[in-house]
């Protein structure tokens, strides 16, 4: 106990003279925020400590890596897993696109385990819609896997699956800013997905974000920061997306225009609530011919391409089109609501 306070102590140390952790000091000390081995008044330290120094790719490489480790894993048999969660934060309330894409994607044939939680800063989380169209959040790590393994979908709760990060939400409550926290759930995803579109609410953090994502090695991994400022891809004009291959990535701006979308703007896909949200989302896996399904086949279209299965974007597009015209993204959401229930 001695050695872990000192390791502490040296870690705050060094943040406060302005100095940088190595990847490996960043671990040892989340391991021990996540082991609650350090105060709250020492958390609350070292994150307005970080922020005001700006955290370094090894530290939160570090930060992650020892995230992962004290998750409550979900095993799957699909050798490939795609994720729709982004960071959240763009503060334009727009309905649940991500969660509707992880349907449609679904659909298509393509696992997701959607890792999400309640809202934080939007009119509904990705929680707060699925309990409103009846899915139970609920759920036990196996009856998570079996939603994975055998409807290919399930929503990974992120407090359930979590439950080391109670030790710094009374921190986080009381500073009320936001933190490294809020950027770093996506890559914690208790399935291990690492194919992923990640919506990014400002598009400043990208370019350290990328180096930390680089540093995971992942299997194939899109950021995106859509035009007008929203965290996913949108039709109000060109997006910009970094891709990221391993240990390679590339920057591009995908405009929905030249692949056939009509321009809208964000404020078209806006909700007050839960409520209008999952009635959006109803719509579109209905197959009715509107702007919120056109988003949402953008959307699901690049998570299509996450998985590998096509690197043709012409194709994703046709693929997820398809998923919802043929009512497979409304079956699959049907199957996981009922089965849900049924447990």
């Amino acid at each position: 106990m001695v050695r872990e306070r000192n390791t502490v102590k040296s870690a705050l140390d060094k943040i406060l003279n302005n100095e940088h952790l190595s990847e490996e000091e960043a671990k040892n000390l989340m391991d021990n925020i996540m082991e609650a081995r350090v105060t709250q008044s020492q958390i609350g330290a070292i994150l307005i400590g970080l922020r005001m120094k700006r955290e370094t790719p090894e530290e939160l490489t570090g930060f992650v890596k020892s995230m992962r480790e004290h998750v409550k894993k979900i095993k799957t048999r699909h050798p490939i897993v795609v994720d729709t969660c982004g960071t959240g934060g763009d503060n334009l309330k727009t309905f649940n696109i991500s969660t509707a894409s992880a349907f449609v994607v679904a659909g298509a044939g393509i696992p997701v385990a959607k890792h999400g939680n309640r809202s934080v800063s939007s009119s509904s989380g990705s929680a707060d819609v699925l309990e409103r169209l009846g899915v139970n959040i609920n759920l036990t790590p196996e009856a998570i896997e079996n939603c994975l393994n055998y409807i290919g979908i399930a929503f990974l709760f992120a407090p359930l699956l979590h439950p080391s990060m109670k030790n710094v939400a009374p921190a986080r409550r009381e500073l009320g800013i936001r933190t490294f926290f809020n950027i770093l759930g996506p890559l914690t995803n208790p399935a291990g997905a690492d194919n992923q579109v990640i919506g990014v609410f400002d598009k400043s953090v990208m370019p350290t974000l990328s180096k930390v994502i680089k540093n995971l090695n992942p299997r194939h991994i899109y950021l995106i920061h859509g035009a007008g400022g929203m965290d996913e891809l949108s039709l109000e004009g060109p997006n910009y997306v970094i891709e990221i291959k391993g240990r390679e990535s590339r920057e591009f701006f995908l405009d929905p225009e030249q692949y056939g979308f009509k321009k809208a703007p964000s404020s078209e896909f806006a909700v007050n609530n839960s409520e209008e949200s999952a009635k959006k989302i109803m719509k579109v896996l209905s197959g009715e011919n509107c702007p919120e399904k056109d988003i949402v086949v953008l959307n699901a279209a690049i998570a299509i391409m996450a998985s590998n299965y096509t690197s043709d974007f012409r194709e994703a597009i046709a693929m997820a089109q398809d998923s919802i015209d043929s009512k497979l993204a409304l079956s699959k959401f049907e199957m996981l609501r009922t089965y849900t229930n049924t447990l």
